[in-house]
């Protein structure tokens, strides 16, 4: 009988883990949270633009509780925590240039920053990330920008 309560609390702790995980931050559906604040000022010629997005499940942990719980032979409930958790990679289009309808600049795939050199003193730069998810699902993000000084 020992087992069977060990087996209850530890159900117990996976429901109450995989409610928790399933908790998410409310935040939009398009990239966003650039790390230059738009309207900035940078006093640099090379730079790192990077963002956030919520759609990118490279942090996102399923945890489901169907296929966890297993008969053994002998007619006991075996806790089974074999199975791995789904990872995908979000493809971003990063449209960067001196023009508020800036061109595309660069695909990247699974990283969620690039790296920009030779911005010239002077001018202002805009930005644009679109996500594309594995599901093909596009979601554009604002329109940002900098100054360089």
């Amino acid at each position: 009988m020992k087992d069977a309560g060990l087996l209850i609390g530890i159900a117990l702790t996976i429901v109450l883990v995989a409610a928790l995980l399933s908790v998410q931050e409310s935040v939009p559906l398009e990239p966003y949270k650039p790390n230059i604040s738009p309207g900035s000022t940078i006093h640099t010629q090379n730079t790192i633009l990077s963002w956030e997005f919520k759609g990118d499940s490279r942090t996102t942990v399923e945890l489901g509780l169907s296929g966890i719980f297993k008969i053994g032979e002998k007619g006991q409930l075996i806790l089974d925590i074999s199975g791995t958790a789904p990872i995908s990679c979000t493809v971003y289009e990063v449209y960067f240039g001196d023009s508020p309808n800036p061109p595309l600049y660069e695909i990247v795939r699974c990283q969620r920053e690039i790296v920009i050199r030779g911005l010239e003193r002077g001018h202002t730069y805009y930005w644009q990330v679109i996500a594309i998810t594995e599901a093909g699902q596009r979601y554009s993000g604002p329109l940002w920008w900098f100054h360089v000084d």
